[in-house]
């Protein structure tokens, strides 16, 4: 999966290969292997900050691929396992908004789909999940599909076959996705019967999404590789990147922890085939983008909680001539009545008009906008901007209560973050999301 030359290798105990490289390191000489018709194939990315993206380009061979992973160094890589028309603007049916409902010209499947079965080791051994994947090869050559792809993606075995009798008729887009289900169910039956542990979904939505061949797992470090002789095949065969150290640079919240550049404060506009800042700024190709991508002394505090995949923290801006006690009193009642954890109110150097409320509750994403309907202009932050920030360095003021409840869901890094400077020290978290771990570096931008 990688080219011995480029890059540092070392075997450690029981045989595992480790590779001695930074991700973007790795992804200058990484063979990378795209689905067949690639270009009719979605990608996303899972960045650094814990977002997903969706890549708004047509991916036609590896380099197309290496050119993005080079640009934004993401942490997983995935493909859509099905082909559709306009694959860039792939997406899931949204439910609120002004787009709200089918979107038809997003999801035109073309084709039959393919059957991805996938079995891995989360809470079971490794051992357990191959010998489900070679029952499930037994089971597809008794049906006759003799012609199938296995890929071990580092937690287990996906196995797909893309020639089958599950042909789809010409019908409404809608219409298809509910056969395109209804034709695999049996197959998920037949699996289960044997005592075959297969994830339902991924079988069933023709929308789901697999992690792409030569690309890196970041819960384990392992290359996503194909495999040619399952029955022979052993985990300490897989080739194992060493994350520790890793630095972020991806140019959409490049900075470690959840540090973002100023350059970066609006949020990236991504267009076909273009890297540009902002909306007004003049477009910068692909392959020149490295020259945008210089420091800013500048760092903000977000609000996206790192290592979750839609959780943010409370971040609300005051006037700063608003009466203190009142303000507190306000956050009280606030963090009481919708059950979150205390409010932490600060001054930003950077802001001296304002006054900040941080709440390290980890909220879902999609209710925000409900939670924060008493707030429209920090509501509207949310929704326009999908997150929000406070420019360091910034000045602790003042604490206001919560509850007391320590099941509320807290954001690991913020939580540890805010005790690194000895606040909230009365309350004590049970539940944790995200890790932690990302705060590896001093941080030293608060004044006490």
């Amino acid at each position: 999966m990688v080219r011995g030359d480029a890059v540092q290798v070392r075997r450690v105990s029981g045989g595992c290969v480790i590779v001695e490289n930074t991700l973007k390191e790795y992804y200058q000489h990484a063979e990378l292997t795209v689905p067949e018709n690639s270009k009719f194939h979605h990608f996303r990315f899972r960045l650094q900050s814990g977002s997903w993206l969706g890549i708004k380009d047509t991916v036609r061979s590896p380099e197309d691929l290496r050119r993005w992973l080079l640009i934004l160094t993401p942490m997983d890589v995935y493909n859509s396992a099905n082909c559709f028309l306009n694959p860039s603007s792939m997406s899931y049916v949204k439910f609120d908004g002004k787009k709200a409902g089918w979107n038809i010209s997003s999801n035109i499947m073309l084709w039959d789909g393919a059957i991805v079965l996938d079995t891995d080791f989360h809470i079971r051994t490794f051992n357990e999940a191959k010998r489900d994947a070679l029952v499930i090869l037994d089971y597809l050559y008794e049906r006759g599909y003799a012609e199938s792809e296995v890929k071990f993606t580092g937690q287990g075995f996906q196995t797909i076959v893309e020639k089958h009798e599950l042909h789809l008729p010409r019908v409404s887009p809608k219409a298809r996705f509910n056969l395109y289900r209804e034709k695999r169910k049996h197959i998920l039956k037949d699996l289960q019967e044997r005592g075959v542990q297969v994830d339902e979904e991924i079988l069933l939505d023709a929308k789901r999404i697999t992690r792409t061949i030569g690309t890196v797992n970041s819960k384990n470090g392992c290359v996503c590789t194909r495999v040619r002789d399952l029955e022979g095949f052993e985990e300490t065969e897989a080739v194992k990147l060493n994350l520790e150290g890793n630095a972020p640079t991806s140019p959409t919240r490049a900075m470690t922890n959840f540090f973002y550049h100023e350059k970066e404060a609006v949020g990236p506009h991504w267009c076909k085939g273009e890297h540009t800042r902002r909306k007004e700024s003049k477009p910068d190709q692909i392959g020149s983008a490295n020259s945008a991508l210089e420091p800013s002394p500048t760092l903000y505090l977000g609000s996206i909680t790192i290592g979750t995949c839609d959780r943010q923290i409370i971040m609300l801006r005051f006037k700063s001539d608003v009466a203190l006690t009142q303000l507190k009193e306000n956050l009280s009642r606030f963090a009481i009545h919708e059950q979150l954890a205390p409010f932490l109110i600060f001054k930003s150097a950077k802001d001296p008009e304002g006054l900040w409320a941080l709440s390290p509750t980890a909220v879902q994403t999609s209710g925000m906008k409900r939670l924060l309907r008493r707030f429209p202009r920090d509501s509207n932050v949310y929704v326009r901007f999908h997150r929000r920030i406070v420019p360091l360095p910034i000045e602790y003021v003042a604490q206001s209560s919560g509850v007391t409840n320590s099941e509320i869901p807290v954001s690991a890094s913020h939580y540890k973050y805010l005790t690194h400077y000895g606040l909230l020290e009365n309350f004590v978290p049970k539940v944790l999301c995200g890790s932690p771990n990302l705060l590896s570096t001093p941080i030293g931008e608060m004044n006490s």
